[in-house]
């Protein structure tokens, strides 16, 4: 039975199942094999005995429950992958050398492209600044705050800048101050979680990953995954 007769349903017309049965069934009695076969036969005068009939009967009812099964199981498919969140955030920051920002690197797990945006979730110990906030996107134009990222494909964002010597971290906020000015928020060089939200801002879907901020006593840090 051809699936396409059924997909396109109307949102409020959520039918039961066995209104999906029967709907089968009289595809089965009406338009299928069986049907054209009994047709072929009545046209011939070929009797049809009646448990035969009987048995056409009982075949065509599990038929057509089997048709309904299978739709039923595609528009369960259907709505899971709708649910399902279209951005990954990579648990491995991006390694950087010399004085760069620290990354992450989000992934967009659908085949279409998706616009979105990033923030900085929550980080602890709290800083001098209101959470969550919006960080700036890699590789964009001012203010950095939206990007698209095409069909399976990813996008850098900026979280923070270690500058040496010094005492403290360069936060890249999509904040006026940060970007009007071209300069992060500075808070003091100490270890930090954070969480990372990336979203889709025309589709449903988020992501959180969270990451630690380690300084090192020789100077270095670490950026690391924290789940």
């Amino acid at each position: 039975m051809p699936d396409r007769e059924y997909e396109i349903v109307r949102e409020d017309e959520i039918k039961p199942f066995w209104r999906l049965v029967l709907d089968r069934w009289i595809w089965v009695v009406t338009s299928s094999t069986i049907a054209v076969i009994l047709t072929v036969l009545g046209l011939f005068g070929v009797p049809i005995p009646t448990g035969f009939g009987w048995l056409i009967l009982v075949i065509g009812i599990i038929w057509a429950i089997w048709l309904a099964g299978q739709f039923t199981h595609k528009e369960r498919k259907r709505l899971s992958d709708q649910l399902k969140p279209k951005l990954e955030i990579n648990p491995v920051p991006v390694t950087q050398v010399g004085i760069c920002p620290y990354r992450i690197t989000v992934r967009n797990l659908s085949s279409a492209a998706i616009r979105f945006g990033a923030t900085l979730d929550a980080i602890e110990p709290p800083i001098n600044h209101a959470v969550p906030v919006r960080l700036q996107l890699a590789n964009t134009t001012n203010p950095r705050l939206e990007a698209d990222i095409p069909g399976n494909g990813t996008h850098e964002v900026d979280v923070f800048i270690d500058i040496k010597p010094g005492n403290n971290l360069g936060l890249f906020l999509a904040t006026h101050d940060c970007v009007g000015n071209n300069r992060p928020l500075w808070i003091p060089r100490t270890q930090y979680k954070i969480r990372i939200c990336a979203f889709a801002l025309f589709q449903a879907g988020a992501a959180f990953h969270s990451f630690y901020i380690i300084p090192q006593a020789d100077g270095g840090i670490i950026f690391s995954d924290a789940g």
